[in-house]
C-alpha cells in the first residue's frame, strides 16, 4: 500500500492534466453507458476540465442514472463530489416545469437559473444563453479604477501599461465569450 502525503499544487501547470487522468474512469464509464447526449457517434454527455465536470442529458431520469455512475466511480477513486458546488441548469421548452429531485451521495442537488463554468455565466431558458453582465462589469470596474487613480498623472506610457496589464485580459475574456 502506498501512502500519499501530499497532492498536486493548486494552480500548477500539470494539475489539470493529472486530475483529468485521475478522473478519466468517470468519463469512460459515462461514455460506455450510452447515457447522455451524442452528436452522431460522438459522446458529448460529459465534459471534464480540471476539477469541473459537466453532464449533459436529455432527461431528468437519464441524468440521475449518470449521477449514479459518477457516484460509483468516485467511490472507487476514493473521491467525493462537493454537493454545495454541484448544481443543475435546465435548458429547453420545459426548463421551468417542476420535476423530480436529483441526488448524488444521498444529497439533493440544487436547480439554478444561472451558473458559472470556466468564467462564463450560463443562463437557464428555452435556449442556452450566456450572461455578459459579469465580464463587462469587471472590465469597466478595472478601467474606471485605473482612470480614477491616475487622475492628473500625465505619463501616458504608464497609464497604457496599467490598462494593458489589468483591463486587456478582462477585455480578451469578454471577446472570447462573444466569439
Amino acid at each position: 500500500m502506498i501512502r500519499m502525503t501530499c497532492g498536486v499544487r493548486q494552480g500548477g501547470v500539470l494539475s489539470p492534466v493529472l486530475f483529468a487522468i485521475y478522473v478519466d474512469d468517470i468519463a469512460n464509464s459515462l461514455c460506455s453507458s450510452k447515457l447522455g447526449c451524442f452528436v452522431g457517434e460522438m459522446h458529448v454527455g460529459c465534459f471534464v476540465y480540471a476539477d469541473d465536470i459537466i453532464l449533459l442529458s436529455a432527461s431528468i431520469n437519464m441524468l440521475q442514472r449518470m449521477l449514479k455512475i459518477c457516484e460509483t466511480e468516485a467511490h472507487y477513486l476514493d473521491m467525493q463530489f462537493d454537493v454545495a458546488k454541484s448544481m443543475i441548469l435546465r435548458v429547453g421548452c420545459s426548463y421551468d416545469v417542476v420535476c423530480a429531485k436529483l441526488f448524488i451521495g444521498g444529497c439533493e442537488l440544487q436547480f439554478v437559473c444561472k451558473l458559472k463554468y470556466l468564467g462564463v455565466h450560463l443562463l437557464s431558458g428555452k435556449k442556452l444563453r450566456l450572461s455578459l453582465h459579469e465580464p463587462k462589469a469587471k472590465f469597466f470596474k478595472a478601467l474606471n479604477g485605473i482612470l480614477y487613480r491616475v487622475k492628473g498623472f500625465s505619463n501616458d506610457v504608464v497609464i497604457m501599461h496599467l490598462i494593458q496589464s489589468y483591463c486587456k485580459p478582462l477585455f480578451c475574456m469578454l471577446v472570447s465569450v462573444l466569439t
